[in-house]
């Protein structure tokens, strides 16, 4: 499915938060997992780091003030139509407060990323 990262990471002596503060909504999704899988489990306000790959997949959000982010890394983080999909991204009218950031989605019918509740 998808990864939670530890609250906290013992690094060179040093507690460093790694989920928490303001990571402590976060979900982070690896190619081949599903990113929808991530959105459907998410908590409002949550944040989902999307690894560098591509994704043959479509999500909706259908929830208040979901953060879905994109990773920096070779080949930067891509959604791409997995056949005849007509919107890649959907953000239904409960998605309010939905973030989008560094990624891009590629290759469909219709939108990229549809909806009218996005900031």
């Amino acid at each position: 499915m998808f990864t939670r990262r530890p609250q906290v990471e013992l690094l060179e002596t040093r507690d460093l938060p790694s989920a928490g503060g303001f990571l402590s909504n976060a979900v982070f999704v690896q190619p081949g997992q599903s990113i929808q899988a991530a959105v459907d489990a998410a908590t409002v306000g949550e944040s989902i780091f999307i690894e560098p790959g591509v994704y043959q997949q479509t999500v909706v959000v259908n929830k208040p003030d979901i953060h879905l982010i994109g990773l920096p890394g070779r080949g930067g983080v891509v959604i791409a139509n997995p056949g005849d999909a007509g919107d890649g991204i959907l953000v239904t009218s409960n998605g309010t407060g939905f973030d989008l950031e560094n990624l891009m989605v590629r290759g469909f019918d219709e939108n990229g990323v549809f909806g009218d509740v996005m900031r």
